[in-house]
């Protein structure tokens, strides 16, 4: 892995303006499937402080070995008084590591000057903040795109359960990111049956310093009642809907509109959503009709008619969350004729970024504070869980060492850690690669020119067919190797130029109103002890292999091969044996006749990651 981004504190020598250089490395390749993967926790109880000096990287220096994480030095006063961008409002200059962004900086204004204010995107934005970390990443980036003059935002739905909680964190972000007069609605829950989702994350919504604050005083207003005011207030222009969550809130927009005599009136003019759909087109043959010798006769009124039909596509978590919301969004876009584009998570991951790109954000103001807790634990979860109690079958060590580490499932290095039966967090942690879902989305929904002067996009002469100007429904990353007209390699370069840019634009302001070292978190405290936590998972495994070896011997025997069933009933035995002394371990520590086992919600994450962290600060 490449050297990490010097930090924005630490200043840069060719420039002097604070900002830290740009330093390229490879692409991660377009391979393997992802999916979202959370469990819930225990009880809140303690506070900590981000600030602290026991913070730790993810990420490895070229000095340093893959099997060890350097730490950080706190950050310098520097940090907390950076100097604004300069008067063209690029926060990078045109010199050494910083020109390439620089130069990005530079076509996007281009392409302002040549827009008129009608060409500019007004966006709606649906997000589940704080679900993980792609939200706050696109959040980021949209406020940068309309301090830039690209695009003009015009309110957030924050949804799924609890919503409220995403609303406050969410309009902390936006006041930290001079967008706090950018009215925030309350959504729905977001799921179809709220008995199977829960939402207490030990990671997400702890932030305790981004939940108050005075612009956090009064309820939001529910998003039925913002979605039609802010159309109102915006008639005559079009307003694009970027949908990074639960479709309940759109849907059942939707079905009001449906009500009135003009769909199209006071709605969005275009949709843009991450998770994708599958587009169909049916050719429905004419009635028949009589004529005067029995025979068919086709009039104009009478010809064969296309149908387009839309249904979101399986197993996407923003589809799975509420399918009939889903399901209804999905037909409106077809039977409305409403142009949309979709983005998979083909596109996410053949344009994944480096855990080198993510850290060198942390220490960049209040939101890099909440970046760095958010996204250490959610990719220690994504770790712990495959190596230990796979949260869904697929959810595996391959899994993990695709999609988290980029291995492709036949490398020599995915070999090798199946060999070695796994390998410890921090050796995972610097190979980590950042999974950007909704930015992506985000930064379609800025308009193909946007997408186009900046390199992401091709000409619309070298689009693949299905997605050119005259598909009103297009898909960019039908498949790993079909990613509809982008090249993933300039889409990441261009996604960390305006989220490096927009929190270095942001960090003086948002320093003012949250002191980068005043952040603080309320993590999870489970109620079952870690080394009691360990001694039953491990009893688990012992009984688990057991019982496979047992099976293994009783077939071996029924097959006629003696020798091999006596051996491995011996080591069925042996592992029986462990097992017991365990439970008889955990026994006499919880003083009980009967062990019983944790569930998954009861899976002490935060005290695992300390854990974790401990023995790569040791």
């Amino acid at each position: 892995m490449s050297a990490p981004l010097r930090r924005a504190q630490q200043g840069n020598t060719e420039s002097g303006n604070g900002t830290p250089p740009v330093q390229r490395r490879p692409r991660a390749s377009a391979a393997g499937n992802n999916s979202n993967n959370s469990s819930t926790s225990a009880s809140t109880t303690s506070t900590t402080t981000s600030n602290s000096a026991r913070r730790t990287t993810a990420t490895a220096s070229t000095a340093a070995s893959s099997s060890s994480i350097p730490s950080r030095p706190k950050p310098s006063s520097s940090a907390q008084a950076a100097p604004a961008p300069p008067n063209n409002g690029i926060p990078f200059r045109n010199t050494g590591n910083q020109k390439e962004y620089f130069q990005i900086y530079q076509n996007l204004q281009n392409l302002v000057k040549a827009r008129s204010d009608a060409d500019k995107p007004r966006i709606f934005v649906f997000t589940d903040v704080e679900q993980d970390y792609d939200d706050l990443l696109a959040v980021i980036f949209l406020a940068e795109m309309h301090r830039m003059g690209a695009i003009e935002l015009v309110g957030f739905v924050a949804n799924h359960q609890p919503a409220e909680k995403r609303v406050n964190f969410l309009r902390t972000v936006l006041q930290l990111l001079n967008l706090g007069h950018i009215p925030v609605g309350q959504g729905t829950p977001g799921v179809e049956d709220l008995s199977k989702h829960t939402f207490d994350f030990y990671y997400g919504l702890k932030n305790a310093t981004f939940a108050g604050g005075p612009w956090n005083r009064n309820r939001a207003p529910p998003a039925s009642t913002l979605i039609p005011q802010v159309l109102a207030a915006n008639r005559g222009k079009e307003v694009t809907a970027l949908m990074l969550s639960s479709l309940q809130d759109i849907g059942e927009f939707f079905y009001q509109q449906k009500k009135k005599a003009d769909f199209h009136d006071g709605n969005f003019a275009k949709c843009v959503s991450q998770g994708g759909y599958e587009v169909s087109v049916e050719t429905v043959p004419p009635a028949t009709t009589s004529a005067s010798r029995g025979g068919r006769a086709t009039t104009a009124n009478n010809r064969p008619k296309t149908v387009v039909k839309i249904a979101p596509t399986p197993k996407v978590t923003n589809n799975e969350f509420h399918m009939t919301q889903a399901r209804n969004y999905h037909d409106c876009l077809a039977t409305y004729k409403m142009p949309s584009d979709g983005y998979s998570k083909n596109l996410a991951m053949a344009s994944r970024l480096s855990g080198t790109f993510m850290t060198s954000l942390f220490d960049i103001g209040p939101i890099g504070a909440h970046l760095e807790w958010l996204w250490m634990r959610l990719e220690f979860k994504f770790y712990w869980d495959p190596f230990n109690w796979p949260f869904l079958p697929h959810l595996n060590v391959d899994w993990y060492l695709n999609t988290r580490l980029g291995l492709a499932p036949n490398s020599p290095e995915a070999a090798e850690i199946r060999r070695a039966g796994g390998l410890p967090f921090h050796a995972a942690a610097p190979k980590i690669k950042v999974l950007a879902y909704d930015l992506c989305a985000a930064m379609g929904a800025t308009g193909d020119d946007f997408m186009r002067s900046l390199g992401i996009m091709a000409p619309e002469n070298q689009m693949p067919p299905y997605n050119r100007a005259a598909h009103r429904h297009r898909i960019f990353g039908a498949a790993p190797g079909d990613l509809g007209g982008i090249d993933p390699s300039r889409l990441s370069t261009v996604m960390e130029a305006f989220v490096l840019g927009g929190l270095l634009a942001s960090q003086r302001h948002a320093n003012q109103l949250i002191p980068r070292g005043s952040v603080q978190h309320t993590p999870v405290k489970s109620k079952i002890k870690l080394p009691i936590f360990h001694d039953k998972i491990a009893m688990r495994n012992h009984a688990t292999r057991q019982a496979e070896l047992a099976k293994a011997a009783a077939e071996a025997d029924a097959a006629g091969k003696k020798q091999t069933a006596r051996r491995l009933q011996q080591d069925a035995d042996s592992e029986g044996a462990e097992a017991r002394k365990l439970e008889e371990k955990i026994k006499k520590a919880e003083k009980v006749t009967k062990v019983t086992m944790p569930n998954r919600g009861e899976i002490p994450y935060e005290e695992l990651y300390q854990e974790a962290m401990r023995g790569i600060r040791g």
